[in-house]
């Protein structure tokens, strides 16, 4: 008889309070009612963000330069554009002159170019003050 006492005892101990967890879940669907009401609807936000993404569009419409190196009698002829040059300082001056750096430079390397001046050719990109710089190995 006592066990049963007990069971009935540890039964009731353990129910959780209802009157409690009501409270708790009405206090929360006002705050969500009320929250959500507060909130201004998507279309009528300001129209900054549209601005702001015609922009970013009209700057990526443009294509990266493009420097070609390749080696032709011996020598390294670097090729920007339609200008043909053996001196790395008359390419540096070139690149200088470029408007439309946050498009990014594309170095493009024939396979008998030594890695030494190809990374001095990225680096006076990088300093120069294009951000994206890509090397591209071009294959035979």
């Amino acid at each position: 008889m006592k066990l049963k006492a007990s069971s009935r005892q540890n039964a009731q101990s353990l129910g959780m309070p209802l009157v409690g967890m009501i409270d708790v879940v009405f206090l929360l669907l006002i705050y969500f009612l009320v929250m959500s009401a507060w909130q201004q609807p998507e279309k009528q936000l300001t129209a900054v963000i549209q601005s702001a993404a015609i922009q970013t569009e009209a700057v990526t419409d443009l294509e990266p330069s493009v420097i070609k190196m390749n080696s032709r009698e011996g020598s390294v002829v670097f090729q920007y554009g339609t200008r043909n040059t053996k001196e790395l300082f008359t390419l540096k001056e070139w690149i200088q002159k470029t408007q439309f750096k946050d498009n990014g430079i594309q170095v493009h390397v024939g396979p008998d170019i030594e890695f030494e001046l190809v990374t001095q050719v990225i680096s006076a990109c990088r300093a120069i003050g294009f951000q994206k710089v890509i090397y591209v190995p071009i294959t035979d």
